[in-house]
């Protein structure tokens, strides 16, 4: 045994026995003994309900394990990769969680997938670090598309790091929550997602199909707090309504969605047959897409787009910041739209729209975050902000003053509008005037957030 390995499993080794009275058993692996003392997937075969794996090595496990039991998959002071993990649930319920997996030395995956059979699958993925490419997402949650009786999938993706690429044909979302029969909830949280050449995949794509039991949803999400960035993608982030009837809710909220490669930033589309989406496209930066978002819903085959898109900062997009068709009940208000072409045949913007200068704090850089002279600052609509903790996509308070446009809570003093001097402007007043602006100025750049 090297000692690297030999110093991260005595670490993990004192962990596991502070807690070894109040938990199932905890595994090592690489260990010495059986079942841990071969492949992962002979560990995780020999562990019981509920146990605990702790993964010892800083090298990338070359195999793609399936857990079909309750089961927590995580380092112990380590940075060990593995090929695939995927939960698999089907007539016993099933609660997996990974975290802190990383693609060193190769590409990590995590897949849920639940099959016909009644059972639950619950699985829960943070603090990873993973690689998809062409059909294989790096992260995704599904529901099969057999017949069946089925039991509900439940998905919790935060803080990950996740990028997907595309070399063939072939395509799949960097991270993807997919029913393809109803019962389907799934938050994707505060997640750095990178995608490239993903063709007709978007890089965060939620998708439902089939109709659901009364009063029941098919796919259930949140989209809360992710970064997206990347380029050749149909859409940063994608809403769905599949055939059958699907009903499908989602909140898309404080995200920032940067790729001019993106066909469309965001894209809520109800395009089959009796279905239904409802979406909250709320407090999101998108920048530089062609259209920022495409809102559409076949009507003529009983389709239905509702919801709500307000307190959005749109900039930068040449055929469109907003492109909604046949969306009577998506009511738009209280959103920026800067240096974008009007799309043809465009509504009129809804109350509150502004089109002033959001003053990104430095776009060529890749940070959206606001100046004091911003345009979306204090300008959005305070009854429209639905942020679970409260805060940014930056962690911090999500009101200061009104709430502002964008993701970025402006946490400073804002500049206030334009002065008009009706004075003359020359003599010792104008000069005392002008040096007075000048410490005002000062002292707003002074307080705000750096």
């Amino acid at each position: 045994m090297d000692p690297t390995t030999a110093l991260h499993r005595l670490a993990a080794l004192l962990v596991l026995g502070a807690a070894l009275g109040a938990q199932a058993a905890n595994r090592i692996y690489p260990d010495t003994a059986a079942p841990c003392n071969t492949t992962l997937q002979a560990c995780i075969d020999g562990a019981g309900s509920g146990d605990r794996i702790v993964l010892v090595t800083d090298s990338h496990i070359a195999e793609d394990v399936l857990i079909r039991k309750n089961l927590t998959l995580e380092p112990g002071q380590a940075q060990p990769s593995v090929r695939s993990v995927t939960a698999l649930a089907s007539t016993a319920d099933v609660e997996v969680t990974v975290r802190g997996l990383t693609s060193r030395g190769g590409a990590s995956r995590v897949r849920g997938f639940l099959e016909p059979g009644g059972g639950n699958l619950k699985l829960t993925v943070t603090g990873s670090t993973l690689v998809g490419k062409d059909f294989n997402a790096a992260l995704e949650i599904v529901i099969s598309n057999k017949t069946g009786r089925y039991g509900r999938a439940q998905a919790l993706f935060e803080g990950n790091t996740v990028s997907q690429s595309v070399a063939g044909s072939n395509c799949a979302p960097a991270i993807a929550a997919h029913a393809f029969n109803p019962g389907l909830s799934a938050t994707l949280a505060r997640n750095a997602v990178t995608a490239t050449h993903l063709g007709q995949c978007a890089a965060i794509g939620l998708y439902g199909a089939g109709a659901p039991a009364a009063g029941a949803w098919t796919l259930d999400a949140q989209v809360r707090q992710n970064t997206v960035r990347g380029s050749g993608a149909d859409a940063g982030i994608q809403v769905r309504n599949g055939p059958g009837g699907a009903q499908v809710r989602a909140t898309v909220a404080d995200n920032l969605v940067a790729g001019s490669g993106f066909a469309d930033g965001l894209s809520a589309l109800a395009d089959n047959a009796n279905g239904s989406a409802d979406v909250r496209l709320l407090n999101n930066t998108v920048v530089d897409a062609p259209t920022g978002l495409r809102a559409t819903a076949r009507t003529d085959l009983g389709a239905r787009l509702t919801g709500v898109v307000a307190n959005n900062l749109f900039a930068h997009h040449a055929s469109g910041a907003m492109v909604l068709e046949n969306v009577p009940d998506l009511r738009d208000h209280h959103n920026l739209v800067f240096a974008s072409t009007p799309a043809p045949g465009a509504r009129p913007d809804g109350a509150g729209t502004r089109h002033g200068n959001p003053s990104f704090a430095n776009a060529a850089a890749g940070d959206y975050r606001l100046r004091a002279d911003s345009d979306a600052i204090d300008h959005g609509d305070d009854t429209a902000v639905d942020s679970a903790d409260g805060r940014d996509l930056d962690g911090q308070p999500r009101r200061v003053r009104t709430v502002d446009m964008g993701a970025y809570e402006f946490q400073g003093q804002a500049m206030p509008p334009s002065v008009v001097n009706s004075v003359p402007a020359t003599g010792p007043w104008a000069l005392g005037w002008v040096a007075a602006m000048l410490a005002l100025v000062a002292g707003w750049h002074l307080r705000r957030r750096g």
